[in-house]
């Protein structure tokens, strides 16, 4: 069995193979600075926030956003042109699986999928506590929890958008994110 060490550092490799961008960050306000910093530096202006983003321990809001103008999806009011003018989403992750470099995004009422699907940029949260080995145990954590009762969907995310015509050319960022973020909080130890 692998440590959690080893599953961190086997998912940020695999996550990386698949041409994520994957930090490790330490605390809850190195996290924030590091989405700051992904914001700048892909030039965001406008940004999505899940709702479980927003919360603690991400906290993900105006302040924190490095000058993009956030908003925090809301079920109450209808946000679809800002969805669509969005340079960048941000979610939090439910899981991760090691072995291929996956994320597992849960949706609800107040975490849309379309925060992960439809802006140019994702920016995935994920705890380091949430990373697990392999499919198998993913699977079981679902059925332990009732996952798939309690979303109305459950998306697998590796890497960014990808599409291939007929020739078989690859083309990123077409039917989804052409860039994804991975910012990991190393929690284990709180």
């Amino acid at each position: 069995m692998q440590t959690e060490l080893d599953l961190v550092s086997t998912f940020a490799n695999t996550a990386r193979a698949a041409e994520a961008h994957v930090s490790v960050t330490t605390n809850d306000a190195e996290a924030r600075t590091c989405v700051a910093d992904i914001l700048r530096r892909e030039g965001a202006r406008l940004v999505m926030v899940s709702p479980g983003a927003a919360a603690p321990p991400w906290s993900i809001g105006a302040e924190t956003t490095g000058g993009a103008r956030a908003v925090t999806r809301s079920p109450a009011r209808s946000d679809r042109d800002e969805l669509l003018a969005a340079g960048a989403g941000i979610t939090v992750a439910a899981h991760a699986i090691a072995d291929i470099g996956t994320l597992v995004l849960c949706a609800s009422d107040g975490d849309h999928r379309l925060d992960s699907l439809v802006p140019p940029v994702h920016i995935a949260l994920l705890r380091a506590s949430a990373i697990v080995p392999d499919l198998e145990v993913a699977f079981a954590r679902f059925a332990a929890d009732r996952r798939f009762e309690r979303h109305s969907a459950v998306t697998f995310v590796r890497g960014p958008s990808r599409t291939a015509d007929i020739e078989l050319q690859i083309t990123i960022g077409v039917h989804g994110p052409r860039a994804l973020h991975i910012v990991v909080l190393d929690d284990r130890r709180s």
